[in-house]
């Protein structure tokens, strides 16, 4: 029972993780294009 919890905490933060490394990217990538149409 707690284990499985403990599972289920551990793949929300993946999830997590993840989604925000997505979203940094995501940012990264439109921050370089701004960049780009400035120059």
């Amino acid at each position: 029972m707690v284990l499985r919890r403990k599972i289920y905490r551990i793949t929300f933060l993946m999830e997590t993780m993840v989604c925000d490394q997505t979203d940094f990217l995501n940012s990264y990538s439109d921050l370089k294009n701004g960049i780009g149409d400035i120059h």
